[in-house]
């Protein structure tokens, strides 16, 4: 059976935080993560954003070159 140090962060048995220390630590990286995510959520939308407008204009041409024909 495992024990926890007295140097421990966390309970060896069921990964409770024992200091404040690590408490503290562990809302950093929670937070940085978060904030990543965030950015990766916005990066991606901004990444589709641009691809849908640029499909709305390639499709505007085609409609666009469609209408010049027929009245040829």
């Amino acid at each position: 059976m495992s024990r926890t140090n007295l140097d421990s962060q966390f309970c060896s048995k069921c990964r409770i935080v024992l200091s404040l220390e690590s408490y503290n630590d562990v809302l950093r990286r929670q937070k940085e993560k978060d904030a990543e995510i965030k950015q990766l959520a916005e990066s991606q939308s901004n990444e589709i954003k641009k691809i849908r407008e640029d499909m709305e204009n390639k499709i505007q041409q085609i409609l666009l070159k469609i209408d010049i024909e027929k009245t040829h």
